[in-house]
């Protein structure tokens, strides 16, 4: 099992399984690109992915921004939160909201990112002694920075 939704594989438009688990959006706007590829450079550039992905969403950019525009509640917000508004909601404006909307999706502070920060008692004993091996291990070669990881693209088997 893998991914945020514990599937081997993800579920998309009418139960089609996708050939891969999907990443997590949490923390996703501090990775360095996106898609476990890193096909996409930023989340606004993933955003508009899955929905023309036959396995995910299964739709098309001009299908949904022809459905927001019929909304006139949806024109009204977006109009309210985008200065380059004009007279319809664009697909790039779909996916500058989306994107927004991920940015926000960051997990709290936890123990370690207290203990990363200088408090000595955020972490205990055992988990200090954990961190150690993790560091002395080599694993720190990859799985470091803010996220632990996700700073570079590596082949799995790096190191056995």
């Amino acid at each position: 099992m893998g991914g945020t939704d514990n599937m081997t594989t993800s579920i998309g438009h009418k139960w089609a399984e996708g050939p891969i688990n999907s990443p997590t959006v949490l923390n996703s706007g501090l990775a360095i690109a996106q898609f476990w590829d890193g096909r996409a450079k930023n989340l606004q550039e993933q955003a508009g992915g899955p929905i023309e992905n036959p396995l995910e969403m299964a739709s098309t950019h001009e299908h949904v921004v022809a459905v927001l525009n019929s909304i006139p509640a949806y024109q009204d917000k977006f109009k309210s939160a985008f200065s380059d508004y004009t007279d319809a909601i664009t697909i790039e404006q779909v996916t500058k909201a989306l994107a927004s909307f991920e940015d926000t999706l960051v997990t709290p502070n936890s123990r370690f990112d207290k203990w990363l920060a200088g408090d000595d008692n955020a972490i205990t004993e055992q988990e200090l002694r954990g961190y150690q091996t993790f560091k002395s291990s080599g694993c720190v070669a990859c799985h470091n920075g803010k996220l632990l990881g996700g700073g570079s693209f590596q082949k799995f088997g790096v190191f056995e």
